[in-house]
């Protein structure tokens, strides 16, 4: 979904991937952070998990890399039940749905 057009288009700025790995264009990624068309990247998942010991990534000093738990976050387990019970309400008919996506 990002690519290196896409990331062109951003500017000089920061990039954050708290999603799937695969949806930014990687080596588009790398070699704007090293051309230093954007400036930095803060990266919680990466194309292939986990990140090579020789991905050039672990090499740039403006990547900020993470073990992939952007989720987990202080009482997330109860925020996911709270969703959960309330869609479930509503695919019984009682409420709207909360985050739909379709």
């Amino acid at each position: 979904l990002i690519t290196g057009r896409v990331l062109d288009a951003l500017g000089a700025g920061w990039v954050t991937n708290v999603s799937r790995g695969p949806v930014i264009d990687e080596s588009a990624l790398i070699e704007r952070l090293r051309d230093g068309r954007l400036l930095g990247a803060g990266l919680d998942v990466t194309e292939q998990e986990p990140l090579p010991a020789d991905s050039p990534l672990w090499d740039l000093p403006n990547v900020v890399i993470t073990p992939h738990m952007a989720g987990l976050t202080p009482r997330c387990g109860e925020r996911l039940a709270k969703l959960l019970s309330h869609n479930l309400r509503a695919f019984q008919g009682a409420g709207a749905w909360k985050n739909r996506i379709c």
